[in-house]
């Protein structure tokens, strides 16, 4: 987590120490916290994708950071990200990410977050895990390259209704499983 641009850090193969990359993921405001992270494997223009959630409003937030290697393969920088909100409900919790089929190229390699979420439905917390993917080839930075599990469904974020209607979800306490 932490505060300001303060947020990543990197280690080179052949550092002794950590470098400061002077990211700042939460755009300033407060700080992020449960921060998942994943490479993809686009070789020579390889991006790190993040999911967090921030401390001021509990958005489960997104980005892609670019790095750049030096000819030894190392990393001589990480470029800072756009901001963008997967959902803005405030009762998000602990998102996961994951690069699934890295390396298999456009239409194959997928940016896969899931997180928690507990709105109230008449007092009561429906305890639902949310789930939505993107093509790493689309870019990921706008509402309508996040899918569903069959991509059925895009996500119409950030509001947070549009994100429950697209985002595939399970509800908990009934055991029910829903793609709305």
């Amino acid at each position: 987590g932490g505060t300001g641009d303060d947020n990543v850090y990197y280690k080179n193969y052949n550092a002794t120490s950590w470098t400061d990359a002077a990211v700042d993921l939460d755009g300033g405001a407060g700080s992020s916290s449960d921060i998942s992270a994943d490479l993809d494997g686009q070789p020579n223009n390889e991006s790190i994708h993040i999911a967090f959630k921030n401390s001021t409003d509990s958005d489960v937030s997104y980005c892609k950071l670019a790095v750049t290697r030096s000819a030894a393969n190392t990393i001589s920088s990480i470029g800072s990200c756009t901001l963008f909100d997967i959902d803005t409900y405030d009762n998000t919790a602990r998102p996961s990410l994951i690069i699934a089929n890295k390396g298999e190229g456009a239409g194959k390699e997928k940016v896969a977050i899931a997180w928690a979420s507990n709105p109230l439905s008449g007092g009561t917390k429906q305890g639902e895990i949310r789930f939505l993917q993107c093509d790493v080839a689309d870019g990921c930075d706008v509402a309508a390259e996040w899918k569903n599990a069959s991509e059925a469904n895009s996500g119409t974020m950030p509001s947070a209704a549009e994100t429950r209607v697209s985002a595939d979800f399970i509800e908990l306490h009934t055991g029910r499983y829903a793609n709305a």
